[in-house]
This record gives C-alpha cells, structure tokens and sequence, in this order.
C-alpha cells in the first residue's frame, strides 16, 4: 500500500518541481517587465512633449513621467559653487 502511494506522490512531485521557474527565470521575466514599462514611458514622454509645445506648464509635467522611473530622469544641473 505505501508504495503504490509512493508510486502517486511521485509524478505529482516532479511536475510541480517542474512548472516552476527558476531564480533567473523570474529575474529576467521581472527585467523583461521593466525595460517594456520603461519603453512605454518613454514614448508616452516623447508624445507629452510633442503635443506641449513651448508650454513650460505642460513640458515640467512631461518631466514627471521621466522622474517615475529610476534612471531615466536627467540629472540636476550642478550648482555653481559660490
């Protein structure tokens, strides 16, 4: 009897040991994810500043796209040293 349940835990065991993915599996997915959100956001920002115009209003909220993501947004212009 404990070897014909041995015998039904087994495959159950291996296919689930199997569907899931490994660490670098869902890194890359997660990576994958990311530059896709990142690509969106860039074209979102490039459409914002487009239809802003010369509207200084309109192109600092464009900004804001850029500062959701990390990475993206430019760097501060360095103060003058006084």
């Amino acid at each position: 009897m404990q070897n014909k349940l041995l015998w039904a835990i087994f495959p159950m065991v291996l296919l689930i040991s199997g569907c899931s993915s490994s660490p670098k599996e869902q890194k890359d997915e997660a990576e994958a994810a990311y530059i896709e959100q990142k690509t969106e956001t860039v074209e979102e920002y490039k459409e914002c500043i487009k239809d802003a115009g010369t509207d200084e209003a309109k192109l600092d909220a464009c900004e804001s796209l850029l500062k959701a993501v990390p990475g993206l947004a430019a760097p501060a212009a360095a103060e003058p040293a006084e």
